[in-house]
């Protein structure tokens, strides 16, 4: 059935319909996809849906790969759902096939999702997966702990790597404030998965982009769903600063390698965003992924080959995603680097870099268990069920063996880095186990003091308690001070003998 007889309510009542499939009735029931069906039957506010398209970061962008990479209308930005649900372009003259890409960045609102996905036919599962905040608690524990969510469709992780402010939230603390962030988050904002900081001077956060890739007539379908969308400081506060703009740009750029970029500036010049903005209007909080999908799309190969073929079309985003991820493992090694080489202060000092030792190993773990995903899905890619065009495939495999071995390249140095994190989190609980057993045996040296000297005068105490000094010699009693004398000596003696008894065999023999 052609996007002419459907309605973007029915991909809602689809999803709805499925949601209300119980285990008692089906194999296959929908119990899990409530939520969304939930979402996608909200009704928005008119203003929360419609985006200028003439802004500087249009929220919905339609690449049709089909134009000239010159063409104007090879780029095309939508402000409402409406819009959307309107366009049709044929293929023109002397194309056999085209391909379209469709970006969505930052949240999406109920209508936008039912029209992309009734439009283009997106597997609800995405959706389900990509709008699920971090924080909600797995209730039917079949949330995908890799990053394909389906055979046709993979996420990457894109860590953005900032200053701290004033502001500036600990990764203990972080967490409320996280997920106040995702409650208030609306239509056009920016998503953020994780946010950790690493020390005081630096912290990071996590986006993804969800690539989706389906056949489409003669050609092909990309649908990418990008979490950076308005600057943070337009979006509701988080962890990494107040309500209150910074006065100092955040976000370091990701610095992807363009060969010849220094020498010749034609060689970047397809990816210049059109309207940059002013100076006054600059947000210090911007990030390089914001540009994701305005310009760069398939511009680092060959124009005609990048156009026809689904992986050639989105490789500049695998390169983004490669770059983003080498940044961060060399910040997270410096920073491990720094805590080692710090002053040596002490046992507090040893327990406080075995915590950041132990914080950025978990970090690490994670981003090793990505990269291996990342890896095997591109060693098997031509297993899966991405389109791939046969006049391409010659460059294809040649882009496709490079990012094979620039991933494989970035999971050793992660596996690495994560096996040096190991061995020094080992040395450290080593010396602080010894420090403590030190500090143990000192405790139990005093302790032994202590009690020898208890053994003095305990017995002491009881003596001068029964007699309660009681004495001729002080005018208080009729017994004679030598008396206590001659029964607190032996007494006293044994005590002694007692209580040193173990020091004086070791003394003796």
């Amino acid at each position: 059935m052609s996007s002419r007889k459907r309605k973007p309510g029915d991909y809602a009542k689809a999803v709805g319909a499925h949601a209300s499939r119980s285990k008692e009735k089906h194999v296959f029931c929908g119990a899990n996809f409530l939520r969304l069906s939930l979402l996608l039957k909200q009704k928005s506010a008119d203003r929360n849906d419609r985006f200028d398209g003439e802004t500087q970061y249009p929220f919905v962008l339609l690449h049709d790969l089909a134009q000239d990479p010159n063409d104007t209308k090879r780029i095309v930005p939508f402000g409402r759902p409406q819009d959307l649900w309107d366009f049709e372009r044929d293929v023109p003259e002397g194309r056999s096939s085209s391909g379209l890409v469709l970006f969505v960045r930052g949240y999406p609102s109920a209508d936008w999702v039912n029209t992309i996905g009734s439009k283009y036919k997106i597997d609800p599962e995405i959706f389900r997966v990509y709008l699920t905040p971090p924080w909600t608690e797995d209730e039917f524990f079949d949330m995908p702990s890799s990053v394909r969510i389906a055979s046709n469709t993979i996420t990457l992780k894109i860590p953005s790597i900032g200053r701290c402010t004033a502001s500036t939230i600990p990764s203990a603390a972080a967490g409320k404030s996280l997920e106040q962030y995702w409650k208030n988050v609306k239509p056009g904002d920016s998503i953020v998965r994780s946010y950790f900081w690493h020390d005081p001077e630096l912290f990071s956060i996590e986006q993804h982009i969800t690539i989706s890739v389906k056949k489409r007539g003669q050609g092909w379908f990309i649908l990418v769903l990008v979490d950076n969308g308005k600057d943070l400081e337009d979006c509701h506060e988080g962890p990494w600063f107040d309500k209150d703009p910074p006065v100092e740009e955040v976000f370091l750029p990701v610095l992807p390698a363009l060969p010849g970029a220094a020498l010749d500036d034609t060689a970047s010049k397809g990816f210049e965003i059109p309207k940059p903005p002013k100076a006054r209007d600059r947000k210090n909080s911007i990030q390089s992924a914001s540009l994701l999908g305005l310009k760069c799309l398939g511009r680092t190969g060959d124009p005609p080959q990048s156009d026809v073929d689904p992986l050639l079309a989105v490789h500049d985003l695998f390169l983004f995603a490669l770059t983003a991820e080498k940044q961060f493992l060399n910040m997270v090694k410096t920073r491990i680097s720094l805590a080692n080489h710090g002053p040596w202060l002490g046992h507090d000092w040893m327990l406080k870099t075995l915590d950041t030792m132990l914080h950025h190993q978990e970090i690490l773990q994670d981003h090793i268990g990505y990269l291996a995903e990342i890896v095997d899905f591109l060693e098997n890619y031509s297993q899966l069920r991405w389109v791939r065009m046969e006049e391409a495939k010659e460059q294809r495999e040649q882009k496709l063996s490079i990012l094979v071995r620039e991933f494989t390249n970035m999971l050793r140095s992660a596996t690495a880095l994560s096996r040096r994190c190991q061995d020094r989190i080992s040395n450290l609980r080593g010396t602080v186990a010894i420090m403590d057993s030190r500090a143990a045996y000192a405790q139990a040296e005093t302790i032994g003091r202590l009690t020898r000297l208890a053994f003095f005068f305990v017995p002491l105490s009881f003596l001068t308690s029964f007699f309660g000094m009681n004495f001729v010699e002080f005018g208080t009693g009729t017994l004679g001070i030598w008396v206590f004398f001659t029964i607190c000596a032996p007494m006293l003696g044994i005590s002694a003998i007692l209580g040193f008894m173990q020091p004086l065999k070791a003394w003796i023999g």
